[in-house]
């Protein structure tokens, strides 16, 4: 889940693209938005390092700052999506 960003333009490109589905829809200072409506160039990789007891390493997924949804799951074929964007869609779905 990624909460709406800060910069104004990025942010009203957002808002247009929940207000297709919800037109008077406000976000709030909680608002979020799924991974599923974004494309895997949206992401990028980084190195995220535990250095307490036991300490480790893995890579997580970040969204880009300046990315924009481009895919709207109320118009795809459930058939097209994986099963953990059919789940996260699903999960999305019942918070509305």
């Amino acid at each position: 889940m990624h909460m709406f960003p800060r910069d104004d333009v990025t942010r009203e490109k957002w808002l247009r693209f929940v207000r297709r589905h919800r037109a008077k829809w406000q976000p709030s200072k909680t608002s979020v938005l799924c991974s599923v409506h974004f494309e895997l160039s949206d992401f990028e990789q980084r190195l995220d390092l535990n250095l307490g007891e036991g300490s480790s390493f893995q890579t997580k997924r970040w969204l880009k700052k300046d990315a924009v949804q481009t895919k709207d799951c109320v118009q795809q074929q459930e058939n097209t999506l994986t099963l953990r964007e059919q789940r996260m869609i699903s999960l999305c779905l019942q918070k509305v």
